[in-house]
């Protein structure tokens, strides 16, 4: 696993992290939130990962499971055509500095042959309580993907920290 980039959102929040010029040298990517938005939605924000500026919702497909105590739900959201993780990132009514942490793997993103697959983990403390969501999910696209956004419900507060790595197959390969 390789560092690409990182980014920690300053003062005043951020909409959203953007991610370009994503080299193609590697076999898979791995975006890493711990975050949290401005949003006030008890049951958590959503995290999003939206690939080379593609908004049209019909390129996305979503599923998955979140669960907190005993209780266990579907989720099959989609917004504004992204990769999502439903409830996993603290929002506004939460506990002050109570950050949620998702991890997205994007398989096979430089491959021209195949729609893309990202299985997501994530979860957040929601008073004591947690919450743990799973997902994945296709883009409809054969396109190598070159840039990733990051975003959730509302903005991004400040000390979310971003990161992106790359994953070679090949574990001695440097991918530099």
């Amino acid at each position: 696993m390789h560092w690409i980039a990182g980014q920690t959102v300053g003062a005043g929040g951020a909409g959203n992290v953007v991610f370009s010029s994503i080299p193609q040298t590697f076999t898979h990517l791995q975006v890493r939130i711990f975050g949290r938005g401005t949003t006030s939605f008890s049951a958590g924000l959503s995290a999003y990962v939206q690939v080379n500026g593609d908004t049209t919702a019909a390129n996305y497909t979503v599923h998955g499971l979140f669960g907190e105590g005993s209780t266990v739900n579907p989720t099959f959201s989609l917004t504004a055509g992204t990769y999502s993780l439903q409830q996993v990132l603290g929002d506004s009514s939460a506990v002050a500095g109570t950050f949620g942490a998702a991890v997205f793997n994007i398989l096979d993103y430089a491959n021209t042959n195949k729609n893309k697959i990202c299985k997501v983990l994530g979860g957040w403390d929601r008073n004591g309580g947690g919450r743990a969501a799973i997902g994945s999910g296709a883009w409809l696209s054969t396109a190598a993907i070159y840039q990733v956004l990051v975003a959730t419900d509302g903005n991004l507060v400040e000390g979310t920290k971003i990161d992106i790595y790359g994953i070679n197959h090949n574990p001695l390969a440097t991918g530099a």
